[in-house]
């Protein structure tokens, strides 16, 4: 009896953590992009986009979160990132950036300027300020996930072909500032699907009702 007990409980058990998640297709979108001029000529397409001019060779690598960016100074003169002037733009829209080594919950703080020493090689990621929040946990009798920091895919999904954004980035040379614009332009669009695991509250209510009421049939 107690081993045909223990067998059923077993057997319950599995069934109720299988259903503690469902799982669904959702669509996510993949994107290629290229860079161009001020007048829209392409630079540069690929994975890889690079622009190069007599003070600068600047490669970005637009990701889901960031864009990354490897920046070599040619010149024989310190150089400066000034990061509280730079800008994500978007649909005419002006947003704040953070980079590497700022923290989240400062994102809207001054940041120093990144100081780059005559031919060197400077890496770092742009994210859009607007892009980063706070998700507020969830305790229940049920189930709970605690709150934590989270950011925006860089690209939104209502992102169509030809559409485009730039990077302004002002920077000091010599104690001169050459103010930068990095444009990028979506050259395709396709839409793939996936599936993804979501957390079943019905499914944990039951898994909570077996290790708790069955043992109580058996007592009785």
């Amino acid at each position: 009896m107690k081993k045909t007990f223990f067998y059923l409980l077993t057997f319950l058990t599995v069934v109720s953590l299988s259903s503690c998640y469902t799982t669904k297709t959702v669509p996510y979108n993949t994107y290629s992009f290229s860079m161009v001029d001020n007048n829209g000529s392409t630079i540069d397409t690929g994975e890889a986009l690079t622009y190069v001019d007599s003070s600068i060779i600047t490669t970005f690598s637009v990701g889901q979160k960031e864009i990354n960016m490897v920046l070599k100074n040619r010149t024989s003169n310190t150089m400066k990132i000034l990061w509280d002037e730079t800008l994500f733009i978007r649909n005419g829209n002006p947003q704040k950036v953070m980079h590497n080594g700022i923290k989240y919950i400062d994102r809207n703080q001054s940041m120093t300027p990144s100081v780059i020493p005559s031919n060197t090689t400077f890496d770092d990621v742009i994210i859009p300020t607007d892009n980063v929040y706070w998700r507020e946990g969830y305790y229940s009798q049920y189930g709970s996930s605690s709150g934590g920091w989270e950011t925006k895919d860089l690209i939104p999904s209502y992102t169509s072909k030809g559409d485009d954004f730039r990077v302004f980035m002002p920077m000091t040379i010599n104690g001169t500032t050459k103010e930068y614009n990095f444009n990028f332009k979506v050259e395709d669009k396709k839409t793939q699907y996936k599936k993804q695991k979501t957390y079943n509250v019905l499914g944990t209510t039951s898994l909570i009702m077996v290790i708790t009421i069955v043992p109580l049939l058996f007592l009785f």
